[in-house]
């Protein structure tokens, strides 16, 4: 792996590896290793700490001869990402969780995409689900649909591409903007789909990441998830325009009736039930404006 700290007239790397890190003592060892044993070589590594007070820094620190490590104060994920995509002199742009890992052909096999497809904007990956321990619970396989209607139309439903699979031209960026930092939970979903609207989209139907779930992660608060899920969906909707906006609404309103009642009779919980049928309203509205920016949940607090 090439050390990032350049030499004055240095070529720069072909690929930035960006990770951003909180807090994960318990798992960056394992990412970082994921990382630098790629058998794709002609990357850098930029770990943007975003400002841990566990064990994270010292583990850095066994790594400062091969990765170079950026320390903020804690701003979030995104900032953090945006703080490595500056720094990163990469034609082209990875990252991956602190939780997560990959597998050791997963930038060659992305890589030999960038080359069959050269107009592509964003590659990503198939991912397999693990636990804390890092057992395997289950893979995921979303093939890119053939046209970019048919990918926005399935991207407003579910957030199909995994972030630490990603891999994005950097000129993306210069054209589309960086992460929202508001959305610091789902702000992913939020570029994958502004990436969409400009920029084709391709497939390694391979599971090179393993996607960790655990009970310390940010994912885990559901409320300011949806919150934030229905911000970028109204956001996008309007972003797609008045006939493909409607369409994609229409799409989000008929999975929510199809799903409603079965979600109803397997759920004794109340607030789930309505947590489900304000999702259904919600689609409703969007469906009549796509327009519009609907949240009745007063926003509290992170």
């Amino acid at each position: 792996m090439r050390v990032i700290v350049p030499e004055p007239g240095a070529d720069p790397p072909y690929v930035s590896v960006v990770l951003p890190v909180y807090n994960m003592e318990r798992y960056i060892g394992e990412a970082l290793e994921s990382v630098l044993n790629q058998t794709f070589r002609d990357s850098e590594v930029i770990v943007v700490d975003d400002g841990s007070t566990d064990g994270t820094p010292k583990i850095l620190d066994r790594y400062a001869d091969r990765v170079r490590v950026i320390r903020q104060e804690n701003r979030g994920c995104p900032a953090a990402l945006n703080r490595g995509i500056r720094e990163a002199r990469g034609t082209w742009i990875a990252w991956i969780s602190a939780d997560d890992a990959w597998e050791p052909t997963k930038l060659e096999r992305q890589i030999h995409v960038v080359h069959s497809v050269p107009d592509v904007g964003m590659v990503y990956t198939d991912y397999v689900y693990i636990d804390k321990d890092g057992n395997v619970l289950s893979a995921e396989h979303f093939p890119c649909p053939p046209t970019r209607r048919k990918t926005l139309l399935r991207l407003i439903r579910r957030c199909f591409v995994n972030g630490s699979s990603t891999l994005i031209r950097k000129d993306v960026f210069d054209r589309i903007g960086l992460y929202d930092e508001a959305e610091k939970y789902i702000f992913d979903w939020d570029m994958d789909i502004r990436i969409a609207l400009a920029f084709r989209l391709a497939n390694v139907p391979e599971p090179l990441v393993r996607y960790r779930i655990h009970p310390g992660q940010n994912s885990a608060n559901q409320d300011r998830v949806e919150r934030e899920s229905r911000r970028v969906a109204s956001r996008s909707l309007r972003r797609m325009g008045p006939i493909l906006g409607a369409e994609a609404a229409l799409f989000g309103f008929h999975r929510q009736v199809r799903t409603f009642p079965a979600y109803v009779r397997r759920s004794m919980h109340r607030r789930s039930i309505r947590r489900q049928l304000l999702d259904l309203i919600e689609w409703l509205v969007f469906l009549v404006n796509p327009y519009t920016e609907w949240n009745p949940r007063p926003s509290r607090p992170p």
